[in-house]
């Protein structure tokens, strides 16, 4: 069982940054080969794959370098990630409202620009204030981290139901829908994991390290999430040759 543990790390530890490597390589060529709406997706891919690049970097730092670097990097990473964040969902949200006309574009714009210097403001006030030593780091980056996954949940909300409500008018690439979804409940996941971890606290070892375990397996499946989207967008969605669409079928 420990070596199945310390496989599933180093799967994760070493793995993501390549699996996060491919989707921006899909991303770009997506943007390459597709149309102009498409394209957007293509943006979107590329925009939260180099996000997922910079967090996994940011991971494998983590045992290297002392509590008060690593949460000033942590701090760098999420404002960093928070733009990304706000360039994929501007991106992805863009397709459907000018594919099926879709409303909630300048509020979903604003809630994220408004995260931006509320999160930064967070990790400023809690690395002054609250940041001691490693527990106490350790407590404040679930509770940021929960505040962030909460912000992104709603945002996700808004832009799956443009694409639930639309699929049966999507001619190319009609289960969107399924990868927001997912992420949405992946999200919802790690909120649940963050409170159980404050709860059970940071010197319970063994049940943090049975909690950091559920989420590194739910962190090695989502890792697969976006590369996998990105080869259905790359086989299904519109080419830029008019008339057709991915795969040499007609678009209706």
């Amino acid at each position: 069982m420990e070596k199945i543990a310390q496989f599933i790390y180093a799967l994760y530890y070493y793995g993501s940054p390549v699996v996060n490597t491919i989707s921006l390589i899909l991303g770009v060529i997506i943007v390459y080969k597709k149309d102009t709406l498409t394209k957007l997706l293509g943006l979107w891919i590329v925009s939260g794959g180099l996000g997922y690049f910079i967090s996994s970097l940011i991971t494998l730092t983590s045992t290297r370098v002392s509590p008060q670097v690593y949460s000033n990097l942590s701090m760098v990473s999420t404002i960093l990630q928070a733009m990304l964040s706000l360039a994929a969902l501007a991106s992805v949200f863009l397709y459907a409202k000018f594919r099926y006309k879709a409303k909630g574009f300048i509020p979903l714009i604003l809630i994220q620009l408004l995260s931006i210097p509320f999160v930064m403001l967070l990790a400023l006030l809690g690395n002054k204030y609250f940041v001691k030593d490693f527990a106490s780091l350790y407590n404040f980056s679930l509770i940021r981290n929960i505040i962030s996954s909460v912000i992104s949940i709603v945002l996700l909300a808004i832009i799956m139901m443009a694409y639930y409500k639309h699929r049966d008018k999507e001619p190319n690439i009609p289960k969107m829908w399924y990868v927001l979804c997912f992420q949405i409940g992946f999200t919802a996941c790690c909120i649940i994991l963050y409170i159980v971890l404050i709860i059970i606290g940071h010197e319970n070892f063994k049940g943090r390290d049975i909690v950091d375990f559920i989420e590194l397996i739910l962190n090695l499946l989502w890792i697969f999430v976006m590369p996998a989207a990105a080869v259905y967008i790359l086989r299904n969605g519109k080419n830029k040759k008019a008339g057709t669409k991915g795969g040499g079928k007609k678009w209706r």
